[in-house]
């Protein structure tokens, strides 16, 4: 009896938890666009980015659709949001900017959800670093922390700076403030 109650538990449980995850998408149809992202080291990110700024997302627009002619009657759409995230620190840029325009890739209409491949979206009061060209899309989906609750940013190796006292491992944890330090001292 124990057993079978067990298990109506963990239907109703695994059951809501669809609703939950599905619930928002269950009427739209969910494409991924499979995308090729360059890798960069810690120092050429920092040489490709147009602006590097550590700042808070404060807005998250509806979705744009681009529509580019790719050939004779082929048409490829783009999906994307404009984010305004408010400036906490410019590492790199104007330093005048009190908000930078970020451009997420994907987004939502009323019949679709489109996500690329390796981008993670942001939400509303994030707190992110981002390392972005001049058209404001980041380099790549390295080029694009998210603060924790605890100040911490997960890092992947290829964008840790390189220094003798390291032991680095595939993904690095890291205080944001230190990982912000290292770029200004590498810009300096």
């Amino acid at each position: 009896m124990k057993h079978r109650r067990f298990q109506w538990i963990c239907a109703g449980v695994g059951s809501l938890f669809l609703l939950l995850n599905l619930g928002c998408h269950a009427d739209k149809t969910v494409t991924t666009v499979d995308a090729l992202w360059p890798a960069y080291t810690f120092y050429e990110a920092i040489e490709e980015a147009e602006t590097i700024v550590y700042g808070k997302v404060v807005d998250k627009g509806t979705t744009q659709i681009e529509e580019h002619v790719i050939g004779e009657d082929k048409t490829f759409k783009e999906y994307y949001r404009d984010v305004t995230i408010e400036v906490i620190e410019m590492l790199k840029g104007d330093e005048e900017s009190a908000t930078v325009n970020y451009i997420e890739m994907g987004g939502e209409t009323s019949t679709q959800v489109i996500q690329y491949s390796g981008v993670v979206p942001v939400s509303a009061g994030d707190r992110v670093i981002l390392f972005l060209r001049e058209n404001g899309s980041y380099i790549c989906p390295d080029g694009l922390f998210t603060e924790d609750e605890e100040g911490m940013i997960t890092v992947p190796q290829n964008m840790m700076p390189q220094t003798n006292e390291m032991a680095l491992e595939a993904e690095n944890r890291c205080a944001v403030a230190e990982y912000c330090e290292w770029i200004r001292n590498t810009l300096a």
